[in-house]
């Protein structure tokens, strides 16, 4: 592994925001649920970021079938922000039955993403998937583009509180 400053603040952030989410899950003080929510959205984060840092440094070469296994947390950004969203707001807030569906294209996208990646070790999601739906790539976009969007929109809403 390459010891570089980027390299470093992965493993400082990754840490922190695993910090961070463990700190919450214990808190017995406040909204449990909102707490629960929060530290399942810097979870979320944490284990995107180290599965980026693990294939930036190479750590996938001798196991490519790891690969990728982070590619479609970013989904469960924006239903976790909604979530807790609405339990900071709601005092009688509840994740009903009804509640799982803004967790269907998650479940759905990473079923697909384990199953292809299973199937055809060493192949990436995108290339298995493209040939069948070539509207994947599109997909993909969304993910890359969907995180920034999500932290500009917490960027604005804590400065509309502030």
């Amino acid at each position: 592994m390459n010891v570089s400053l980027s390299n470093i603040l992965f493993v400082l952030v990754v840490f922190q925001l695993l910090f961070l989410s463990l700190f919450l899950f214990t808190q017995e003080k406040g909204k449990r649920i909102s707490n629960v929510l929060l530290g399942c959205f810097f979870l979320t984060i944490s284990l995107n970021l180290l599965d980026v840092f693990l294939f930036r440094t190479g750590a996938y070469s001798s196991y490519p079938w790891l690969a990728g296994w982070g590619n479609s947390l970013p989904l469960l950004f924006g239903p976790l922000i909604y979530f807790y969203t609405q339990s900071v707001l709601n005092k009688n807030f509840a994740i009903t039955s009804k509640s799982w569906k803004h967790f269907l294209p998650f479940i759905v996208i990473f079923s697909l993403s384990e199953f292809s990646n299973q199937n055809n070790p060493g192949k990436d999601f995108i290339e298995c998937a493209s040939a069948a739906f070539p509207c994947i790539s599109i997909y993909y976009f969304y993910v890359d583009i969907y995180p920034v969007l999500i932290v500009h929109t917490c960027f604005i809403a804590i400065g509309f509180f502030l």
